[in-house]
């Protein structure tokens, strides 16, 4: 049949002309030779080059072929040139003439790689070149097969480099194809030495403790057909008094054994080498031996019969692995030990694809292993048991013996975690290697991850070096087994618990932790259920910040998050932070918060922001979001953690709600034992006090109530005293008294006359203070949307003239609002100031002018004013008078929260509220400026508290 991917003939042709254009004889043997040497060669590699370069590189080999002479093989290594070669190529070119040899081009590709380089092409062709008399190729003829008596000729391409390099390579080569004509050269006479190895135990009385003496020489024959590459053989002879032991299995090494070891000598005889092994001409004592421990010499008399095992040394042919031993025992007629026979080779491929049913030695392991399974033959578990036995490494299969491979094989069968690393070892006989098998879930097998384990395997069994080969089955698990080089006598005693759980650390990624952590704190169910919604949304940049005890803490966190609490702060210091050093994390929902807005807030607590990092959580029903923040304390140099967090963590969250307003005043959060409400105790009546046209801005009254902190903590110590319900009057009258005595001494010491000025005030208007809605609570339980503060205006000192009899002062983050009243029964009307910086100022000239114009009808009046914050009339109309209202309605809650109420003809004073003033049940508000329709409103809010005035409470009038 036609080869439809080879060359065309046209194509062969052009290449045959262009090379022939290049010599003027030899013509027709050049044509002759290029169909030869392409003829198998693939059209896809073909159309890599063009014909011209197909020409020079099939000329440049011709050429060399002719050099070829005594067998020698005729080796060329250049970088070609057009003008030299009639090619180009970015590549070194290798080209070889040699008399076709077995396992040749695995050898030199081999042994290029050996050297570092890559391998880019390779092209091997077998001819038979015919010569005349005078010993000149006439002739060039395809083969069908690859008899030693026809010429190989190979063309390599390799990674391009310089001439040193390529003389060295070049050296190399034709040493390992001397040493590989070394082992063709023995080979049929290593096969015949088994041969009279077999013939002898044919006729020998063997022990059968491990194999039967028919399943060693089934086995024997097994190796002589075609299963294993002989590379070399020699005898040993044994010396000692070996003879005297009698050794049942490995366990029976006593004291007596062991000092056996130290007389037994291992002879090599001479002139019984071949192969790799030829050379020794004398007896020679085994130098290898000679160095073994004296526990491991003494297993040379171990009734093995057959031992095939690893050697310690690569294979300098065919395959760079580590050679096969093949040691048999020689018994004189009465049955002693008193030799070894010692082939070293390859085990071939074949030998690793067949069933061990199919291979003598290992088919009789297999049955014993199965006999003490116990299982019932041909159910699921003989079954499990057999395909185990069948994909397990061959080498191991060959090599331990059934004590060693039972547990093996009953190990793996259990293997039910598909989350757990499993580790199985065994050591060679002669401790040159340790055999280890790790089983990882197929799902965290990553070459980083086999790069740790290979190292921790040498580390733990005092390796010198290790290899693997992978392999990956429908199971959960993929089987990496590594072999450990050591040296006898070397290994280290190693718990092999420890070590697979050392292993299992190393496997175990920053997700696997989590989810153990996970389970540990919560219990399964719950666990279960919090990692299926978070764990694959967890982004690497936290997992790489954050160890995984902290992400099942941010876990339950954000897991608590919902549409009503859709926001949490927590404050925290890490072991080996310095004093002033501080942690901030937010947890949100939906988008993350934008830094510029939050960052202002942070510094308004006194802190700098050195670091913001966001972390966004990708829930498909849901996007979470965690901002961590580094801080630091801006001026105080340590802070109370315990004191001052969930004060903290209160304020943020509370500014974040927009139920407080956020200025330097916070600093007294984390400065002092302050509270997040007891600050806005402090910021209201700040506000008032620039009402009042006090001389101070706003940042300065901030400034210095923070410098000045523990006052400050003094002035809300005396809020407390004098207006908080829950004090008995003997006791407030001695708290009042205390606190105005520490204030005093306090106030002493204050070096600035403004900042003394400024805290006096503080100091006058709480002693002024009547009343207050700061203790009272919704029906709800919850905090009241706004502070009131009802004054008595005479004892302002500082305050501007005319004083009214009393004052009310309505606060909140929406709207700040003042009402002067100059007697107790008296009415006047509320108006919407747009004067932010002074509408007390606006109200006062209001009351001033109402006391000329209604002197004589109306001795005594009141007015009103309140000024909206948070809204203004760019943000339309609508919108603008909609916050003008409920600001309005805040106002007068305000103003009621401190009102007494007639029931039933009865004083009934608020709830919660310390009065320092005489029953006070009177307040008519009316409308004024902005507010002339909201009279309903005012009588809506009326009807809320219940007041006795009704309808009356609010009118229409208007004055100007």
């Amino acid at each position: 049949m036609k080869n439809t991917l080879a060359l065309s003939a046209e194509r062969l042709e052009n290449i045959s002309n262009i090379a022939t254009s290049y010599v003027n004889k030899d013509k027709a043997l050049v044509d002759n030779f290029i169909s030869v040497y392409y003829r198998s060669l693939a059209v896809r590699t073909a159309d890599k080059e063009s014909d011209a370069d197909l020409a020079g590189m099939a000329l440049h080999h011709f050429v060399l072929l002719k050099s070829y002479q005594n067998n020698q093989p005729a080796l060329r290594l250049f970088n070609p040139s057009v003008e030299e070669q009639h090619f180009h190529s970015g590549h070194t070119v290798l080209q070889l003439v040699a008399y076709n040899r077995p396992f040749l081009v695995d050898t030199l590709t081999m042994c290029i790689e050996a050297q570092g380089l890559d391998v880019h092409r390779i092209h091997n062709t077998i001819i038979d070149a015919k010569r005349n008399e005078a010993d000149e190729i006439i002739a060039v003829e395809g083969v069908q097969d690859s008899d030693t008596r026809y010429l190989s000729l190979i063309h390599c391409e390799i990674e391009r480099t310089d001439s040193k390099t390529m003389q060295l390579l070049s050296e190399r080569i034709l040493n390992k194809i001397a040493t590989l004509d070394t082992v063709v050269g023995d080979w049929q006479a290593m096969r015949n030495k088994l041969s009279e190895i077999k013939q002898e135990l044919d006729n020998t009385p063997v022990p059968e403790v491990y194999s039967s003496a028919d399943e060693i020489k089934a086995f024997l024959q097994w190796i002589a057909d075609d299963n294993f590459i002989f590379l070399g053989f020699r005898e040993y002879r044994l010396e000692g008094n070996a003879d005297s032991l009698e050794l049942a299995n490995d366990a029976d090494l006593d004291a007596e054994h062991l000092d056996a070891g130290k007389t037994i000598n291992l002879i090599s005889v001479g002139n019984s080498g071949l192969g790799l092994l030829n050379g020794v001409s004398e007896d020679t004592p085994s130098r290898s031996f000679a160095q073994l421990p004296d526990s491991l010499k003494v297993l040379m008399t171990m009734p093995r019969v057959v031992l095939l095992s690893k050697s310690s040394q690569l294979s300098p042919i065919h395959r760079p692995v580590y050679m096969d031993f093949l040691g048999i025992h020689k018994y004189d007629a009465q049955g002693r030990l008193i030799g070894e026979y010692r082939f070293i080779g390859l085990l071939t491929s074949q030998a690793y694809q067949l069933s061990v049913q199919q291979i003598p030695l290992l088919r009789e392991k297999a049955n014993k292993i199965m006999e003490q399974a116990d299982f019932p033959k041909n159910g699921y578990n003989y079954h499990k048991y057999m395909h185990i036995i069948n994909s397990l490494p061959r080498d191991d299969l060959f090599q331990a013996n059934i004590d060693e491979l039972y547990p093996i094989v009953s190990g793996i069968a259990q293997l039910k975690d598909k989350k757990r690393l499993r580790l199985f070892t065994r050591v060679d006989h002669y401790q040159r290697f340790v055999s280890c098998l790790v089983y990882i879930p197929r799902d965290k097998f990553n070459t980083s991850l086999r790069l740790k384990m290979q190292q921790a395997l040498v580390d733990a069994f005092n390796g010198i070096s290790s290899g693997f080969t992978t392999e990956f089955d429908e199971s959960y698990h993929a089987r990496v087994h590594v072999h450990v080089r050591t040296e006898p006598g070397q290994i280290n005693t190693v718990d092999l618990q420890q070590l697979e759980d050392e292993l299992n650390g190393l496997m175990e990624d920053w997700s696997d932790q989590y989810q153990q952590v996970m389970v540990a704190a919560l219990g399964e169910q719950k666990a279960n259920s919090l990692l299926k919604r978070y764990l694959n949304t967890i982004p690497a940049a936290y997992k790489e910040r954050f160890d995984v005890r902290t992400g099942v803490t941010d876990t339950k966190r954000l897991a608590s998050l919902s549409d009503s609490n859709p926001m949490i702060w927590k404050l925290y210091q890490s072991t080996g932070d310095e004093s002033n050093q501080l942690h901030l994390k937010l947890y949100g929902l939906n988008q993350p918060t934008i830094l510029s807005n939050i960052l202002p807030i942070l510094e308004n607590f006194g802190v700098l922001v050195v670091s913001a990092q966001t972390y966004e959580f990708d829930l498909p029903e849901q996007s979470m979001w965690l901002q961590e923040y580094e801080l630091t304390i801006r001026n105080a140099k340590t802070i109370d953690l315990a004191v001052v967090r969930e004060q903290f963590e209160d304020s943020l969250a509370q500014i974040w709600a927009g139920r407080v307003e956020s200025d330097s005043l916070n600093e007294l959060v984390l400065a002092t034992r302050l509270g997040t409400f007891e600050v806005v105790v402090l910021r209201a009546l700040m506000r008032y006090i620039l009402q009042a046209k006090a001389p101070f801005s706003s940042q300065y009254i901030q400034q210095t109530l923070v410098k000045n902190g523990d006052i400050a903590v003094m002035i809300a110590d005396l809020f407390d005293a004098r207006m908080n319900p829950d004090y008995s009057e003997e006791v407030r009258v001695s708290k009042t008294q205390a606190c105005q005595e520490q204030l005093k001494a306090a106030l002493a010491k204050v070096d600035s006359l403004d900042e003394d000025r400024i805290l006096h005030w503080y100091l006058d208007l709480i002693n002024a203070m009547l009343r207050t809605n700061f203790y009272q609570r919704d029906s709800e339980g919850n905090r009241k949307d706004r502070l009131s503060f009802k004054f008595a205006a005479s004892d302002i000192p500082n305050l501007p003239k005319p004083k009214p009899m009393f004052e009310i002062f309505v606060y909140s983050p929406r709207v700040e609002a003042i009402h002067l009243r100059g007697g107790k029964v008296a009415r006047g009307g509320l108006r919407w100031s747009d004067r932010m910086e002074d509408f007390r100022t606006e109200v006062l000239g209001l009351v001033k002018a109402q006391m000329v114009k209604n002197a004589v009808i109306v001795p005594v009046g009141s007015k009103g004013g309140f000024i909206v914050k948070q809204k203004s009339p760019a943000d339309g109309r609508e919108a603008f008078q909609k916050e003008g209202i409920e600001c309005y309605q805040t106002f007068l809650r305000g103003m009621l929260d401190v009102t007494d109420n007639l029931v039933d003809g009865n004083v009934v004073h608020p709830d919660n509220t310390v009065r320092h003033d005489e029953d006070d049940p009177y307040l008519v508000v009316a409308a004024d400026k902005g507010t002339a329709s909201f009279s309903d409103i005012a009588n809506g809010v009326a009807a809320e508290y219940g007041f006795w005035l009704d309808d009356a409470f609010a009118s229409c009038q208007f004055q100007k």
